[in-house]
């Protein structure tokens, strides 16, 4: 009894392992593409020091991008296709390549004092989006944005070398997990035969003027405006699954993305109608401070409005607030940087807006961002079932 036991067994794995070849034969195939970039002409104002990484002719100064994205691709496991490393055939009249496109980088520093001390809060961003696209017709298919992040704090504003060496790391990941590890497994259940074309966009994030003013950073307003962009797409496709068209900055959107490869370039073909957009619109900042002895308590509240469009008519269109989630309580002599605080305020946000395009969203979050709109709910989980959900 105990060998027929073991001879069943014996061939319930054999069977197993049989059929988990026959799947994997049955997965589809992409090509691996290397790493690109995207606008390579504008390298200097998006991407300096990852730049430097994209080595022409086998000639870096370092560490090179594509080999970093090849050690991690290695161990990288997708459900529903396999990764070819051949060269695509020059009779081959459809198939699609794989690429992590590096969109941005971005360093922002804030002077934190206290008393007679000063630390350097840095805090570092890649910008980047895991891209499919058919070769020869370059029609875009798919596209999974990451961004990675690191902060750090020092007694003194970071060199180049310094700035070079922390993207380096979150690159390869000395600095946590590393950048091509969170794009591959983004993809891990992308199921690219399954694909439509209700793409969303993602077509703008603006500040009015009363709220720039307050804002009072140091830098472009479009600069800032895209970084928020950036971050709060990548929200949104983590939370929703929707199949997102990359967002792309400026006022005229471009039904091209232009995707820079080591060995030289590829135009990928964006749809040219998007049904669905969204938009964002930061309508009001406002501080308040409390001061109580030693202590102040600090707010950095938040009114911004959250608009998704669809091809005949609005969808959705709300007010919402960040007010009391937004105070913390600090020294009374320490001074705060407004622009990191209220960037910090709009991106809390824009998470908590993210997690709750769902069927279910929390009615907690609502009373906080919607006190006074009773319907806001039933609007969040129509926008959902409308633009978002990804599987009808």
């Amino acid at each position: 009894m105990k060998n027929k036991f073991l001879r069943i067994a014996a061939l319930f794995v054999i069977s197993c392992l049989s059929s988990m070849q026959a799947l994997a034969e049955f997965k589809s195939t992409v090509y691996w593409g290397g790493v690109s970039f995207s606008d390579w002409e504008m390298q200097e104002e998006k991407f300096p020091f990852v730049a430097s990484t994209l080595c022409r002719a086998q000639q870096c100064a370092g560490p090179s991008i594509d080999t970093i994205a090849l050690k991690s691709l290695q161990v990288a496991q997708f459900d529903e296709f396999n990764v070819s490393m051949d060269y695509i055939s020059t009779r081959s009249v459809e198939g699609i390549i794989i690429t992590p496109m590096i969109t941005g980088e971005s360093v922002n520093v804030v002077e934190d004092k206290v008393g007679d001390k000063t630390s350097f809060i840095h805090t570092y961003r890649i910008y980047a989006t895991l891209t499919f696209f058919e070769f020869g017709s370059g029609r875009f298919i798919a596209a999974k944005p990451v961004i990675t992040q690191f902060t750090d704090s020092l007694d003194h504003r970071a060199t180049d070398a310094e700035h070079r060496a922390t993207f380096v790391g979150l690159l390869d990941g000395a600095e946590g997990q590393g950048l091509f590890d969170l794009l591959f497994s983004s993809a891990k259940n992308l199921r690219l035969s399954n694909l439509n074309d209700r793409f969303i966009r993602l077509s703008s994030v603006s500040i009015e003027p009363d709220a720039l003013s307050v804002l009072d950073f140091h830098g472009s307003e479009s600069t800032w405006s895209s970084q928020i962009a950036k971050l709060f797409e990548s929200f949104l496709v983590r939370d929703t699954n929707a199949p997102f068209v990359p967002f792309s900055p400026g006022s005229e959107l471009t039904s091209e993305l232009s995707a820079t490869f080591a060995n030289g370039a590829q135009v990928i073909s964006l749809p040219k109608e998007v049904p669905y957009n969204v938009k964002v619109t930061v309508n009001k900042l406002a501080e308040m401070v409390s001061v109580d002895r030693k202590a102040k308590t600090v707010c950095h509240a938040v009114a911004l409005t959250l608009e998704v469009e669809g091809p005949l008519d609005s969808i959705l269109s709300q007010r919402l607030l960040r007010t009391r989630e937004s105070c913390g309580v600090v020294a009374t002599e320490k001074k705060l940087d407004p622009a990191y605080y209220f960037t910090q305020s709009v991106l809390s946000l824009l998470n908590e807006v993210s997690k709750n395009i769902n069927d279910s969203p929390r009615d907690e979050f609502f009373k906080r961002a919607a006190p006074k709109d009773k319907n806001v709910k039933k609007k969040f989980v129509t926008a959902w079932r409308s633009v978002f959900k990804s599987d009808w």
